[in-house]
């Protein structure tokens, strides 16, 4: 809650030159390459434990509505 104050501890909205260094964007582009990557290898997971070959295969019918309080997966056996 310190964005807007010139105290942003990530820089972004910071006055202060010490922070403003840390915005890197050579290091933060490998970082959010790699996080990308994670994310995909874990989507790429969940479809294979719903029995699917590719999370591309994944389709509205295969995903529950968390507000009718059914959260989660379902396997419609395809």
């Amino acid at each position: 809650m310190k964005c807007g104050s010139g105290h942003c501890p990530t820089g972004v909205t910071a006055a202060d030159p010490r922070l403003i260094r840390g915005l890197d964007p050579t290091d933060k582009a490998v970082r959010v390459m790699h996080y990308a990557q994670r994310v995909r290898d874990e989507v790429e997971m969940i479809a294979h434990s719903c029995g699917l070959p590719d999370a591309g295969h994944f389709a509205p019918e295969h995903v529950t509505d968390i507000e009718r309080g059914v959260g989660g997966f379902r396997n419609l056996g395809g």
